[in-house]
């Protein structure tokens, strides 16, 4: 089995751009060494989104391997704070798990989704 662990924001956006960065670590619950990804599995199993009201709508612009084993970085693109009727406007990545999910490189599972909550507070 395989788990999402902390998530970091490498680099927040300027005034200018609207995407944010975020860098996600997997382990292997066997221990505490890092799980190497199937990084095509990440392309169906995550999903992110927003309030209704938030147009145009945030999307997965871009996911890449970090700079070492078990870490991935998501960009996400349009995150706007001017287009929303509630500010800060609340965002959710969702990573599945499960045997649709996630899987690293030998084939190993999450055993559950992974959600994390965010918002632009610009």
């Amino acid at each position: 089995m395989i788990e999402a662990g902390p998530v970091a924001v490498p680099a927040a956006p300027t005034s200018q751009e609207k995407d944010y960065y975020f860098m996600l670590s997997f382990l292997r619950t066997d221990g505490a060494q890092a799980a190497d990804i199937d990084f095509y599995s990440l392309f169906n199993a995550i999903e992110i989104d927003g309030q209704s009201s938030v147009t145009p709508s945030p999307f997965i612009k871009d996911i890449y391997p970090g700079p070492s084993a078990g870490l991935i970085i998501v960009a996400v693109g349009d995150i706007d704070n001017s287009f929303s009727v509630v500010t800060p406007a609340v965002y959710r990545i969702t990573l599945a798990g499960g045997d649709a999910g996630v899987k690293d490189v030998n084939g190993n599972t999450m055993k559950q989704d992974f959600r994390f909550d965010f918002q632009d507070t610009q």
